[in-house]
């Protein structure tokens, strides 16, 4: 007897791959209601005279009744399952008494007494899987004669039809479903057309592009679709395509479009046209966009500017005629070709990978290269370049536009000599002096030497200016000579100075200097000139200014003068009172801020278009318990010398930060400006302080803007630009203040990621109704400048009507000074917002 108990008994044919596959074929033993397995059970019953007949289908874990005569149909395990062990059996299983069987007996339902008698045959595919078995029981012991076995056999070959009629309708209606699916995910708009005229397919995307729905088109003659064109080519002979090209066609609402179609007829076997089919897409935009193509390439042909564009691996794919005449090379000729190669291109950068790294993660670069000619010749080269990119983000290449500007580098760089260069020795002059001091000469190992000619006055009231200026560049040819490797310039006058990295020779050289200008002097005009120097040293530190240690240098200049002439002379602190004076006031300012002295003032900004208040300058003011009120004049510098600037600044921060609050809260928002200075900008952790201030403070950061002069911000421009870009990016606007005092260049100011431009008071202070006059057009550059880079410009120190009226003419939107508003407290800015 079979172990029933244990389902491994039934491994080798339940389980057979080939049987679980032929089940997955006929979608069994899902229960699914059928009439016709109903009858036959039923008669099969009648004809066998059992009160159960049943169409069993049997997997790998249990068995399924899919019809059965009497009694409800349901799924056993096949442990417990009469008809797995006929499947397992494979061929006819008869028992008169189920409970004394060997095969059966250790079943529940045979013990239970629920199946006793019980005859089976087993139902098979057309290629012999077994799928079950079909069934006839009875609850008494009886015996099935040969031809009561026969009949079960021939209801059994029924059942098997029936089972293979259910499949071919299933694979029948299974295919049909794939078709229709197919035909409606086809992208293009598709139909098909019977013998007698009549549409009979018109899937989704037809109804999309044609505007006609399937339910109004389907068994009816084709709509007008076609609007003119050439009609479709003659089928060729035994072939199926009768036509392939572009047309116009009109869709239900009436737009007409461009489409690509293809039209295929089906014959039978006589020949006969039983089915035209026709595909076609729009390809109306797909025209226009060549036809925009084609006007951007005769756009690009006629470009006065080198287009260029290559793949990743720098081979050609873009240069038009410009690019042929800017670099002396045609198209034909750089096929395959490097670029890099053919094209040398100093980007003024440390290396190649530098200057690709800064691509790719911006994107973009602009700026201006020296690139290299067929001939050899250098060219200065504007250069604005982009990454293009595979859809899925890869670089693909690089496109370039490139504007020779050699002609204008070269005028630039005429202007740049006129306007930082003494015409009468060639030195450097002062403007140039202090830009070399803001830009390159901030090393705490920096040395000045203040060079003053002794009585040169003299010279020039014997002999004249023109001797004098003949004597001046003499002068400036031993200078050179004595110190080659220093900056010098002509300060003013007889005035030198000369500004050396080599700190610890500075009075080694100061003594060149001395003997070098005490020679005689011998010069058209004049017979030998004797003269002297005196010689003012002064070293710079961690938190001496230019203009401070140009002072030093002076007042040791004339400290030597004062001893008689002919020396040199250091600077000595110790002697200098006010500097005294300045580190006691430092101490006093630190411990003030610690007991909260130090406060704030308020001065509005206001639109000069009608008066509103736009923003409120924070403004630091100190009430000494001894000294009085302090000016900001004199205490901020003492703190950017000592250091107290870090903390005074995070002092006025977070009061601003928390009174632009309560504004805010209050329902009348207003931007807070806030000064910073440059060793404030510099501060590694200067960003982080904004930040724990706005959070602090609860501050929105739209409503902080950060003013930084023009002077601090050109001291290390691109590390300047970069802490600014931050604050921008974290939200809070930056302005430029003081804008004309700090002897940069206008074209700097794009370099800044700046909102506002202040123009300095200095400026302002004598503007007239005269539009002409100088002070009006330093205005007016500035204001034309800003905007152009998309910068609001706010005036300083406007004190009169006339001021007021003048900026306005000349387009200046935004101002402040006493003629608006004098710094005030809170409670008064308060009554003005509202």
């Amino acid at each position: 007897m079979m172990n029933a108990g244990q389902p491994g008994g039934f491994s080798s044919r339940l389980t057979a791959p080939e049987r679980l596959l032929a089940l997955a074929r006929h979608d069994l033993p899902s229960r699914t209601a059928d009439p016709a397995l109903d009858t036959l059970v039923a008669l099969a019953a009648r004809a066998l005279q059992v009160p159960v007949v049943a169409v069993n289908i049997v997997d790998a874990q249990r068995q399924v009744t899919l019809a059965v005569s009497s009694g409800d149909a349901g799924h056993v395990s096949v442990r417990h399952s009469f008809c797995a062990r006929v499947v397992e059996r494979g061929s006819l299983s008869v028992a008169a008494d189920t409970r004394v069987h060997p095969d059966f007996c250790d079943l529940p339902l045979a013990r239970s007494g629920a199946v006793v008698a019980y005859a089976a045959v087993p139902l098979r595919t057309l290629d012999g899987q077994v799928l079950g078995t079909l069934c006839a029981v009875d609850r008494r012991p009886r015996t099935f004669s040969p031809s009561e076995l026969q009949d079960l056999e021939a209801f059994a070959h029924l059942a098997e039809s029936l089972l293979s009629q259910r499949l071919a309708l299933k694979t029948v209606r299974h295919e049909r479903e794939q078709l229709r699916a197919l035909i409606e995910a086809i992208p293009l708009a598709t139909y098909a057309v019977d013998d007698a005229g009549a549409v009979c397919v018109w899937n989704r995307a037809a109804e999309h592009l044609y505007g006609h729905l399937a339910a109004q088109v389907l068994g009816q003659a084709p709509p007008e679709l076609q609007v003119d064109g050439p009609p479709p080519a003659p089928v060729p002979q035994g072939g199926q395509l009768q036509g392939v090209g572009e047309a116009r066609r009109v869709t239900r609402q009436g737009r007409i479009m461009d489409v690509r179609y293809h039209r295929a007829t089906l014959r039978d076997v006589d020949g006969r046209v039983t089915l035209t089919v026709d595909t076609a897409a729009d390809v109306t935009d797909r025209k226009h966009a060549q036809a925009q193509l084609e006007q951007q390439a005769r756009v690009l042909e006629d470009m006065s500017e080198a287009v260029i564009s290559c793949d990743e691996h720098f081979r050609l794919r873009t240069w038009n005629p410009a690019a042929a005449r800017l670099y002396g090379w045609q198209r034909e000729e750089l096929e395959g070709r490097d670029l890099r190669e053919l094209i040398p291109t100093d980007f003024r950068m440390p290396d190649e990978g530098a200057f690709l790294k800064s691509v790719e993660e911006r994107g973009y670069w602009e700026g201006q290269v020296v690139q290299t000619h067929r001939s050899g010749r250098q060219l200065d080269v504007r250069c604005r370049m982009t990454i293009a990119r595979h859809p899925d983000g890869r670089p693909a290449g690089l496109i370039t536009v490139n504007d020779n500007i050699t002609e204008r580098v070269a005028a630039q760089a005429q202007l740049e000599h006129l306007a930082y260069t003494d015409a009468t020795t060639g030195l450097a002059n002062r403007p140039a002096l202090l830009r070399f001091l803001h830009q390159e000469a901030q090393e705490p190992h920096c040395g000045v030497l203040f060079i003053d000619l002794d009585e040169f006055k003299r010279v020039n009231d014997l002999y004249g200016h023109a001797v004098g200026d003949r004597v001046l560049v003499r002068m400036a040819g031993r200078l050179r000579r004595a110190a080659p490797d220093a900056f010098i310039a002509r300060y003013s006058g007889d005035e030198f100075v000369l500004v050396t990295r080599d700190a610890g020779a500075l009075l080694v050289l100061a003594g060149h200097v001395l003997s070098a200008l005490e020679r005689p002097v011998r010069v058209q005009g004049a017979p030998e000139v004797r003269l002297t120097a005196s010689v003012g040293v002064a070293w710079s530190d961690a938190h001496v200014e230019p203009e401070e240690l140009l002072r030093r240098a002076d007042v040791a200049m004339y400290s030597g003068k004062a001893a008689g002439k002919h020396r040199v002379a250091v600077y000595d602190e110790r002697s200098d009172e006010a500097r005294h004076d300045r580190a006691r006031l430092a101490d006093e300012l630190r411990a003030g801020l610690a007991r909260g002295e130090v406060t704030v003032a308020w001065q509005p900004r206001v639109r000069l278009a009608d008066g509103r208040v736009m923003a409120v300058e924070a403004l630091a003011r100190w009430r000494h318990p001894e000294r009085g009120t302090v000016s900001p004049g004199v205490f901020i510098p003492v703190a950017e010398e000592s250091g107290v600037i870090h903390p005074l600044g995070q002092a006025v921060l977070r009061q601003a930060c928390r009174q632009g609050q309560r504004w805010a809260a209050a329902g009348t928002p207003v931007t807070v400006a806030v000064n910073v200075s440059a060793m404030e900008l510099a501060r590694e952790h200067f960003l982080q302080d904004v930040q724990d201030a706005l959070r602090a403070e609860g501050l929105a950061p739209d409503l902080l803007e950060i003013e930084v002069t023009e002077s601090a911000a050109m001291r290390d421009v691109r590390a300047n630009a970069e802490r600014l870009r931050a604050l921008r990016d974290l939200g809070v606007s930056v302005a430029i203040d003081d804008f004309g005092t700090g002897y940069s260049s206008l074209s700097y100011l794009r370099q800044l990621p700046a909102s506002v431009v202040k123009v300095d008071q200095s400026f302002v202070r004598d503007l007239t109704e005269d539009l002409t006059a100088t002070e009006a057009s330093i205005v007016r550059a500035v204001v034309t400048l800003a905007h152009g880079v998309g910068m609001r410009v706010v005036a300083e120190g406007v004190e009169t009507e006339t001021q007021r009226r003048a900026l306005i003419a000349l387009g200046c939107q935004e101002a402040q000074g006493y003629l608006f508003a004098r710094p005030q407290d809170a409670a008064s800015v308060g009554d003005l917002l509202q």
